[in-house]
């Protein structure tokens, strides 16, 4: 296969807002340790590290047009949805749903049939070689 290929528009995308989430939630997780409120927030730091260089990971393997990548995004992107839905009421409601959209485009996208096409394509080149 040739590496220097256009990707198609979901595959950028979902590497994107996954890569995106991805630094988002290192970056909590940085904003954690340095809030010094002893062991709980070293605990939680290490977890939000953890999780965004997991996210990270996947948009890499995603980017990379690997099939294996799109399970763990689909299912990030749907804990992210189940999470944004929580902010759903309440006077912030718009703020809930604000966030709902990131996770949604990220599963529209990474679930688009194009996107799936090329990931198959990779996937069959790759056996042929």
């Amino acid at each position: 296969m040739n590496r220097n290929r256009k990707r198609t528009w979901g595959v950028v995308v979902g590497a994107l807002l996954t890569g995106l989430s991805g630094l988002a939630v290192a970056t909590f997780g940085v904003l954690s340790l340095a809030s010094g409120h002893g062991g709980f927030s070293w605990g939680i730091a290490a977890m939000l590290i953890g999780y965004g260089l997991a996210l990270g990971a996947a948009a890499w393997g995603l980017w990379r047009l690997s099939l294996f990548a799109r399970g763990p995004i689909v299912a990030m992107a749907l804990m992210h949805l189940a999470i944004a839905t929580s902010y759903l009421t309440g006077p912030t409601w718009w703020a809930g749903a604000l966030i709902a959209c990131v996770p949604i485009a990220t599963l529209v996208a990474v679930l688009w049939p194009s996107t799936t096409a090329e990931l198959r394509a990779r996937r069959a080149a790759a056996k042929s070689i």
